[in-house]
């Protein structure tokens, strides 16, 4: 997002600062410091991981990450499926305030030890949480187009349009009341999505916070996804959506009822014209700048 402060976007933005990598001298843009700089070069090379980026390929961040997302982390590590990339680029990018705000250095083979560390705690953390209880009153969801409701209840409809050769989605979601009178509709996208599945999660993640946000105490989730009504009523973890599911569970404590309903999507076209347009514009907006 071009947000980073590195020294090149506050140049360019007005501000008198040096514009130079405090370690190598070069202009330091957000791809300098965590890939192109001999620094970073050396950290990703002791890595010890596969298919890990390589300079001369990468030229975007954008590229970076989707070059991160496919490593994998070799035995020795103890990782299993935790990626350990979000931790070098976080190290990365600390030490590079260390070096210009205390000017502190830390060598190649300490920041690769401290990505470790701060890897295996992070899984140690999550493996210690334990599982997390829906409200008692949650009912089960029955396959019904329309369930009978209480007059305090709204209803959330979501759904997702996922995109795999580029890993884009669109998010869909709108709120209705229990009478059905007031309507309000959202939408948006993501990057680097790695399945259907995924982006259906984050669709009713995405619409959560928008209950949240208009102080509904009463709710019923309506997805045409199977698989994640069926997730999110038995309380069942998944890997690849263990941290979106943590948030959903979460945040479904904060309502005073809630029950989860799986519908065809014949019957979820709202939500669903929502996200194929988010995903449209999306890829209208990528194709605008090429």
């Amino acid at each position: 997002m071009n947000c980073t402060p590195v020294g090149s976007l506050l140049e360019s933005r007005g501000l008198s600062v040096s514009s130079v990598c405090q370690r190598c001298g070069a202009r330091e843009t957000e791809l300098h410091v965590l890939l192109q700089c001999p620094f970073a070069e050396k950290v990703w090379d002791l890595v010890p991981c596969l298919h890990k980026p390589v300079t001369s390929v990468i030229n975007s961040v954008s590229a970076l990450l989707q070059c991160c997302r496919k490593m994998i982390s070799l035995p020795p590590l103890g990782l299993g499926d935790i990626p350990l990339y979000p931790w070098v680029l976080w190290v990365l990018w600390t030490n590079r305030n260390k070096l210009l705000f205390e000017n502190k250095q830390f060598s190649e083979e300490n920041s690769v030890l401290k990505a470790i560390q701060d890897a295996r705690a992070w899984k140690a953390a999550q493996t210690c949480i334990e599982k997390i209880s829906l409200p008692h009153h949650v009912v089960p969801a029955v396959n019904v187009n329309v369930p009978v409701t209480n007059s305090y209840t709204w209803s959330v409809y979501s759904d997702a349009a996922w995109n795999p050769s580029t890993g884009n989605c669109g998010l869909g979601w709108y709120l209705q009341d229990a009478e059905k009178v007031h309507t309000d509709c959202f939408s948006s996208h993501r990057r680097f999505v790695s399945s259907a599945l995924v982006a259906e999660a984050l669709a009713v993640k995405a619409a959560f916070m928008a209950a949240t946000s208009s102080h509904v105490s009463s709710l019923n989730v309506f997805s045409d996804s199977k698989v994640l009504i069926s997730l999110l009523k038995s309380q069942t973890q998944d890997v690849a959506l263990k941290g979106v599911l943590h948030d959903i569970f979460i945040m479904a404590q904060t309502f005073q009822s809630i029950s989860f309903h799986f519908i065809p999507r014949l019957t979820n076209v709202v939500a669903d014209s929502l996200a194929k347009s988010a995903l449209y514009s999306l890829h209208s907006s990528v194709t605008a700048t090429i």
